[in-house]
């Protein structure tokens, strides 16, 4: 969905969100401010994509906990717009405070992180930061963001096998899938359980969805 054309003295705004209503909040929350328009509301990743090629926006707020249930989630979306457009500025939402989700989307180039629960107070402010070349962040997060980037993430590959555990697979079904030994499996798994601190395979799944390296659809039904 695309809205009316703005001027060139404002900032073109592309909402993703699975959640129409808050489509509805952020135009209202916009529409009166002379610097900053929406110009396109997104509900998947694949329409995000298309609208960010078609529309080019300068900047794009986009849904951390987008489309649990489908292949392209809030960060996967992050990913393709910086890859695809390096020059627009994102700015994640959210709808709860989760430093590993922070620390994720900041790596892959994420230029701040806002709470829904927040947008009424403090969405123009974000996006006037962000547009300045600043990062944002909600009060309080920073210090949760620092003990997070204290410590040592997963690489791609550790987080490719413990997604593969999440969908249920055996050590020696991984490894095959990738293309690696039984042994080699097990080691990337104590890797990953010492840096995440877990207790168990079941744990460190547990934790790696609410940092966001993994999301929903990667787990067993």
């Amino acid at each position: 969905m695309t809205f009316e054309a703005l001027g060139s003295e404002c900032a073109s705004v592309l909402l993703v969100d699975d959640h129409p209503i808050i489509a509805e909040g952020i135009q209202s929350l916009l529409q009166l401010e002379p610097d900053l328009r929406l110009v396109g509301y997104a509900s998947t990743g694949p329409q995000a994509l298309a609208l960010a090629q078609s529309l080019a926006p300068d900047l794009a707020l986009v849904d951390i906990q987008l489309g649990q249930d489908s292949d392209m989630n809030g960060l996967e979306v992050l990913r393709h717009l910086r890859l695809q457009h390096p020059t627009m500025l994102v700015l994640m939402l959210t709808t709860f405070q989760s430093p590993g989700l922070v620390h994720e989307a900041m790596r892959v180039g994420a230029a701040g992180y806002l709470l829904k629960s927040m947008l009424r107070h403090q969405l123009h402010e974000a996006l006037r930061v962000v547009r300045a070349g600043q990062t944002f962040f909600p009060p309080g997060i920073s210090d949760q963001l620092c003990s997070v980037l204290s410590r040592e993430a997963l690489t791609p590959r550790e987080i490719k096998v413990l997604s593969m555990v999440a969908k249920g697979g055996s050590n020696r079904e991984i490894g095959h899938v990738l293309g690696i030994a039984e042994d080699t499996v097990k080691a990337h798994m104590r890797h990953i359980m010492n840096k995440l601190d877990a207790q168990d395979r079941t744990h460190a799944v547990t934790m790696a969805l609410s940092r966001g390296w993994i999301s929903l659809h990667d787990v067993a039904p």
